[in-house]
């Protein structure tokens, strides 16, 4: 019997639950040894406000649910992986966890004030100025500690720390790398 193509939740609650791809060529799933490496990382989502950007299938986001976070928002510009992220959440019940957006990731961050607790970004990897733009503008939608996670790819080098913002730690896992940012805020009335 053929397997139904898919990919699979590697941790948490929704554990091994296989979800839609994005039909047509335009989408690069995060591989399971990625994301993987991301959340162990991360050291645990509980509780946290999550912004996937980028999204695709949802699937980093349902990954941060099924670990604990308390909320996620997907961001995507493409109708197919709008319509994918609410057929998948639905799949593993954490539809009423979740909002979905069609927006461009950029127009996004420039017009959020939400302070997420964790961004995961993984914008294509044809699109460096994108991943620039992501990275320049998460501080202001970034809660106070918050993190950045940036997949890339391991060829490239991350884009750099703009201010508010500080690299954490880069890993590379085949063809792809994740960049992990936090916030960081200079206490007020402080000498720098």
């Amino acid at each position: 019997m053929a397997r139904k193509p898919g990919l699979r939740v590697t941790g948490g609650t929704a554990r091994g639950r296989v979800l839609a791809l994005v039909p047509g060529p335009g989408t690069r799933p995060t591989s399971a040894m990625l994301r993987e490496a991301i959340f162990a990382s991360l050291a645990g989502v509980d509780g946290l406000s999550v912004l996937d950007l980028c999204s695709g299938s949802g699937l980093l986001a349902i990954e941060a649910l099924s670990r604990g976070a308390e909320r996620a928002t997907c961001v995507d510009s493409a109708g197919p992986a709008i319509r994918t992220i609410h057929a998948n959440l639905r799949a593993v019940g954490f539809a009423g966890q979740a909002e979905v957006l069609r927006r461009r990731a950029d127009l996004f961050l420039k017009k959020t004030d939400a302070g997420f607790d964790l961004i995961l970004a993984d914008p294509p990897y044809a699109d460096a100025a994108l991943a620039e733009s992501i990275v320049s503008l998460a501080t202001a939608a970034l809660a106070p500690d918050g993190r950045l996670v940036l997949d890339h790819p391991s060829r490239t080098d991350p884009p750099a720390a703009p201010p508010g913002l500080e690299l954490d730690r880069t890993r590379a896992h085949g063809d792809s790398a994740f960049t992990i940012y936090r916030r960081i805020d200079t206490p007020a009335g402080s000498d720098g």
